[in-house]
């Protein structure tokens, strides 16, 4: 759980094991960036395996007093919350993840932004009606701008070692190959297609 937005994640493990949970929080690290300090109880984290990853990962480790969870509220609260969310799903037969994914996109009552806006700077599209600029972040225009630009500039020089290619028109014979496996055959252009496809009868 990320202290200042209250986002969290929940993972799956088929055990409590030291390497088990570094995977997962790995990935976590890859997709969210590493944090300046992980917080959490004693085991399995102070194992030796887990110290190595602090070190490897560059983070400060801390953990909370031994058999005193109060210590670690925040992530016994993500716990609560977590387990409330996937037990109220499961009995009305919803998917638990678009609950939890709602979660993250609900402004808590202290605050003005969400869970995902707090950690990405941004808001995250569910299945309630939104407008498409309330997805939009300050840099969107400027990114699809840059985006098309490269794109335009690598046309530009794709197509500098290439002829323009007449289309092909309805009645005109051409060879065709069905399938990989086949030879190639003869047959008729019978309808043109929009990205210079057509149709052809054998």
């Amino acid at each position: 759980m990320d202290y200042l937005s209250n986002f969290f994640e929940v993972d799956r493990l088929p055990s409590k094991r030291a390497k088990v949970i570094i995977y997962c929080l790995r990935q976590h690290f890859a997709r969210h960036g590493i944090p300046a300090i992980v917080f959490s109880d004693n085991s399995p984290f102070r194992s030796g395996e887990f110290h190595q990853f602090a070190q490897k990962y560059e983070f400060d480790h801390q953990t909370s007093s031994p058999r005193y969870r109060q210590s670690n509220s925040k992530a016994e609260n993500a716990a609560k919350t977590a387990k409330a969310l996937m037990m109220k799903a499961t009995v009305e037969g919803l998917d638990p993840y678009l609950a939890l994914l709602d979660w993250r996109n609900t402004p808590p009552e202290h605050s003005l932004q969400s869970p995902s806006q707090l950690l990405s700077g941004r808001r995250t599209r569910t299945k309630l009606p939104i407008a498409q600029q309330l997805l939009r972040i300050p840099n969107t225009d400027i990114a699809r701008q840059a985006s098309t630009e490269s794109k335009i500039k690598q046309a530009t020089y794709y197509d500098r070692g290439t002829r323009m290619k007449l289309p092909i028109p309805v009645g005109q014979t051409v060879r065709v190959k069905p399938d990989s496996d086949s030879d190639w055959k003869k047959a008729e252009v019978s309808k043109s297609l929009p990205c210079r496809s057509y149709l052809a009868k054998l």
